[in-house]
């Protein structure tokens, strides 16, 4: 369960940067600290995600 949220998690880190690099091309771009919040949010988004994939990565390693 862990780790389908982390993957998930790092999807949507995914999309939110995906969206900061095309932002610029098919508007007037984003704003400084429409940057900052969004590489915040990346950030963050990254590390839970990594976390929990590991997490359950380890739990299943001790499993076997």
């Amino acid at each position: 369960m862990r780790n389908t949220f982390g993957h998930w998690l790092l999807d949507i880190a995914k999309y939110l940067v995906t969206a900061g690099v095309i932002a610029p091309f098919v508007s007037n771009g984003l704003q400084w600290y429409g940057i900052l919040i969004v590489a915040i949010v990346v950030i963050v988004l990254l590390i839970i995600g990594l976390r929990l994939v590991k997490e359950e990565t380890k739990i299943i390693k001790r499993r076997k």
